[in-house]
């Protein structure tokens, strides 16, 4: 008899390749989440380059949107990994699995691109999202105790002005968006994220809290 616990895997797969199963499976925890028109989330989904879903005995724990992207910063060559519609079920946090999946997604890019620094940016729509920057890195922007430094708020705003356009409200470091999230209005977080030992660099992301207006 097996008694091993089940394991979770986790999926890396171009969004242009997901299953129609996939989508079902992807809506359903979305629908958790956020009370959202399907048509608007797949439609955001699809834009992004790949998608991350970690499963147990095939049932969908949550997942993660990502983008790799090099970009141009005041004539630097940089890499921007950008991570968004992070969801995970509730029983299923504190495994790491972030954690897990942003060390797996660094170094394949570092693989591809050695040279270039490397950034993480991303988008908080509670604390418990932002506490990722403070339990895992040792410098990161935005953050409470000191104010942003000119240039990493300058790429902060280049990059979410890219990502989201006239959603993006550069004075208030958030993002608006229609979709709002299950469960009211959580509190604005400051978010951005960084990385800390040498080979990665800053890694800074952008803010952004359910202000969701249709």
């Amino acid at each position: 008899m097996n008694l091993r616990s089940p394991r979770i895997f986790t999926k890396v797969t171009k969004s242009a390749k997901l299953t129609p199963r996939d989508w079902d499976d992807i809506w359903v925890l979305t629908s958790e989440f956020y009370d959202v028109e399907r048509e608007y989330a797949e439609a955001e989904l699809r834009r992004r380059q790949s998608i991350a879903m970690f499963r147990m005995d095939d049932v969908l724990l949550g997942m993660a949107a990502i983008d790799i992207c090099p970009t141009e910063f005041r004539g630097r060559s940089l890499l921007v990994i950008h991570t968004s519609h992070l969801l995970i079920r509730e029983h299923w946090r504190g495994r790491n699995l972030v954690q897990k999946l942003g060390a797996r997604t660094f170094f394949g890019a570092r693989l591809r691109y050695p040279l270039r620094p490397i950034y993480w940016f991303y988008d908080a729509l509670s604390y418990k999202s932002y506490l990722l920057l403070p339990r895992n890195f040792r410098t990161f922007w935005p953050r409470y105790d000191a104010p942003t430094p000119e240039p990493q708020a300058a790429l902060i705003d280049q990059l979410a002005t890219q990502a989201y356009g006239p959603a993006w409200r550069p004075a208030r470091g958030v993002v608006v968006r229609s979709g709002q999230r299950r469960g009211g209005w959580p509190q604005p977080p400051l978010s951005g994220a960084n990385h800390n030992p040498a080979p990665i660099r800053a890694m800074p992301p952008a803010t952004r809290w359910s202000a969701c207006v249709r």
